[in-house]
């Protein structure tokens, strides 16, 4: 359970990072996520739920 819920977190963070212009270079140092396909696959989980909104 904890997994998930840091998981939850850094994707929420990747989010409002990107919703704020923040390059996605910048996003995976600050996450320290490995790959920028997952920072991406993050942004379009993003715009999906913006279009359902």
């Amino acid at each position: 359970m904890v997994v998930n819920t840091i998981n939850l977190r850094l994707k929420t963070a990747a989010q409002y990072l990107q919703n704020n212009d923040i390059l996605e270079q910048a996003i995976i140092q600050l996450i320290e996520h490995k790959s920028i396909q997952g920072i991406c696959a993050y942004k379009q989980v993003n715009e999906d739920q913006q279009l359902i909104l």
